[in-house]
C-alpha cells in the first residue's frame, strides 16, 4: 500500500458511509417506464422503425415527461407495451378502444 492510499474502512468510515464488504449489492429494480430503445429490443425490430409507428399513431401513446426547454422525453409504460404485444401489436385507435372498455 502506497503512503497516499487510505484504507476502505477508514474511507468508509469518514464518509459516513459503512464497507460494502460481504453484503449483497441492493436488488435491481424493474423500470416502470421505458424508452425507444427498449420498445424496440422488446417488439424485435429497429428504433426507427419503432419511431415510425409512433409517427403513424400505432402504438399506445406514450407518456410525456417534462424535458429541457420546449423538448419532452417520451417513455412508455412497460405493461402497457407487454399488453399491447400480448393483444397482437393493434393500431393506437383499436388500443385506445380496447383500454375504454376494459374500463367499464
Amino acid at each position: 500500500m502506497s503512503d497516499n492510499t487510505v484504507p476502505q474502512e477508514v474511507e468508509s468510515s469518514q464518509s459516513g458511509r459503512s464497507p460494502t464488504r460481504g453484503r449483497a449489492a441492493p436488488p435491481e429494480v424493474e423500470p416502470l417506464l421505458i424508452g425507444v430503445e427498449t420498445v424496440a429490443k422488446m417488439t424485435g425490430y429497429s428504433r426507427r422503425t419503432v419511431e415510425k409507428w409512433l409517427a403513424m399513431d400505432a402504438l399506445p401513446p406514450p407518456v410525456k415527461l417534462p424535458g429541457p426547454g420546449k423538448r419532452r422525453s417520451l417513455r412508455w409504460r412497460k405493461s402497457d407495451i407487454e399488453e399491447w404485444i400480448d393483444a397482437g401489436c393493434p393500431t393506437a385507435k383499436v388500443w385506445a378502444a380496447r383500454k375504454a372498455t376494459a374500463r367499464k
